[in-house]
């Protein structure tokens, strides 16, 4: 009997490490929203990578993305936005990709997969039911994103996708999981493109 109450506080106190009630709880390869990315890369590093940042119709924000750091676990890639002209580098998103070159199925697989994980440990957040649309960037309709938004009170979000890119594009297919503050979630929604 007592190792049962033993194993069932156990169980409890585990339960409350895993469960995220603010963005800033969850991390991506170790980060998280708010960090500075000097933490994880060199300034040197940053700048090289400045070169190839993702050009949007309003530049608020910058986005740069890093291929197989040395320190990644799970992801292939990881694109961080941060403000323009921020000399700290202060993480606003991050996002984890995983390649996904001739299985799209295994992807949208992999959607389902993480967001019954995530619906766990996000469960003080408004779910949004999955659902697939075309990619804005693609114009010829034929790009499709598989998602599923996690979306807290402060209106920062986690989002689990799937990136089917059609084959006019020079994208690779991708899982992707995304976190994003309030303000880069507006500034994404309603002004990059």
């Amino acid at each position: 009997m007592r190792s049962l109450f033993l194993v069932i506080i156990l169980i409890f106190s585990l339960q409350s490490w895993t469960k995220a009630d603010d963005i800033k709880d969850f991390e991506l390869e170790g980060m998280s929203i708010g960090d500075s990315l000097l933490k994880y890369f060199s300034e040197k590093e940053i700048i090289k990578e400045l070169k190839d940042q993702y050009k949007f119709k309003n530049d608020k924000y910058t986005v740069i993305e890093f291929y197989r750091a040395s320190f990644y676990k799970t992801y292939d890639s990881i694109q961080i936005a941060f403000k323009k002209n921020d000399t700290k580098y202060k993480i606003v998103a991050l996002e984890g990709m995983i390649f996904y070159f001739d299985d799209i199925e295994k992807c949208k697989d992999k959607v389902k997969e993480v967001e019954f994980e995530l619906t766990e440990t996000f469960s003080n957040t408004k779910k949004s039911a999955r659902e697939t649309r075309s990619h804005t960037v693609d114009k010829t309709g034929k790009s499709k994103i598989t998602d599923v938004y996690f979306v807290f009170n402060d209106k920062s979000a986690a989002v689990v996708s799937c990136y089917d890119w059609s084959t006019n594009t020079n994208y690779t297919d991708n899982f992707r999981v995304s976190v994003r503050d309030a303000q880069y979630r507006t500034w994404l929604s309603n002004e990059a493109y």
